[in-house]
């Protein structure tokens, strides 16, 4: 489970007002919170469906005083859609590098 983007919105949540103006705080949340929730509208398109891995993330969000939005979920679902739509040959280039076997045993990430 990736807890990377969950850990650092709560740094910013916890650390950040010491260190940025609210306008930086703002701008560095708003974009924390749309990488999070861009990374969970992949996970509903990769079939994410446990139960501990939505609690996870619905925890992770509380801790930083963010409330779990199942519409900006499917707002993000909405925007990946749209770009895999509008730019079929980089879906196809991702789809192809995700299906294939690596020397290392690493995938690309979509």
């Amino acid at each position: 489970m990736n807890t990377s983007v969950g850990c650092r919105l709560y740094e910013l949540v916890t650390y950040g007002s010491d260190f940025l103006t609210p306008e930086e705080f703002k701008m560095c949340r708003d974009r924390l919170l749309a990488e999070y929730y861009n990374y969970l509208a992949l996970s509903v398109l990769l079939g994410r469906r446990e139960t501990e891995f939505w609690d996870m993330h619905k925890r992770k969000l509380a801790e930083a005083g963010v409330q779990f939005s199942r519409a900006r979920v499917m707002g993000s679902l909405l925007k990946r859609i749209g770009r895999a739509a509008s730019n079929p040959r980089e879906t196809t280039l991702k789809l192809q590098a995700k299906s294939m076997p690596t020397r290392d045993g690493f995938r690309a990430e979509l």
